[in-house]
């Protein structure tokens, strides 16, 4: 399908794709082909281009300049490292 196509076309359909558009014909050619066949098994309401959203619980939450944390001493500390 592809064979006729020119570079440039190869290459951008590439980049619209969101693939790599590096390399020879032969290979975009074939990244192309490849890229038809996943197509396949991807539903479309799979297709996406949001960042998935996740809830995190308290303990998998980020620590920052306004976290506020326990007091800590060195006997603590020891026993942590061992």
């Amino acid at each position: 399908m592809y064979c006729n196509w020119r570079i440039a076309e190869l290459k951008d359909e590439l980049k619209k794709r969101g693939a790599s558009f590096n390399g020879k014909k032969d290979e975009l050619i074939e990244r192309l082909e490849l890229n038809d066949q996943n197509s396949i098994y991807v539903s479309p309401e799979c297709r996406t281009d949001e960042d998935p959203k996740m809830k995190l619980p308290k303990t998998y939450q980020a620590l920052n300049s306004d976290t506020i944390l326990p007091p800590l001493d060195k006997t603590m500390i020891r026993h942590y490292l061992g």
